[in-house]
């Protein structure tokens, strides 16, 4: 697993755009407004991209027993925070293994 850290509006969604075009892996977005925000970067950037779903359909279950081959989540902290009004202050991640 790659974890993409880096400030706002250095194109780390960009990034996950052109591997989703690559590698036709969905996104995952924390509402419907993003995903219709990063279809239009697609679109805008000539690049054809499966159908982005939203992070409560992901963890409704959508996934189970699909065609889906990987998942790049786009935005984690914001994925999470919509599930809860409550804030999260910490988020751990597992860097890769050498």
């Amino acid at each position: 697993m790659k974890i993409i850290i880096r400030p706002p509006g250095t194109g780390k969604t960009q990034e996950l755009i052109e591997e989703s075009a690559k590698n036709k892996g969905v996104i995952v977005c924390c509402d419907s407004g993003r995903v219709k925000s990063i279809q239009g970067l697609a679109l805008t950037k000539g690049l054809n991209i499966p159908t982005p779903i939203t992070f409560e359909a992901f963890v409704d279950g959508y996934t189970k027993g699909s065609y889906i081959g990987e998942l790049y989540i786009d935005s984690i902290e914001e994925c999470f925070q919509s599930l809860t009004s409550i804030p999260i202050k910490i988020i751990t991640a597992q860097s890769e293994r050498k």
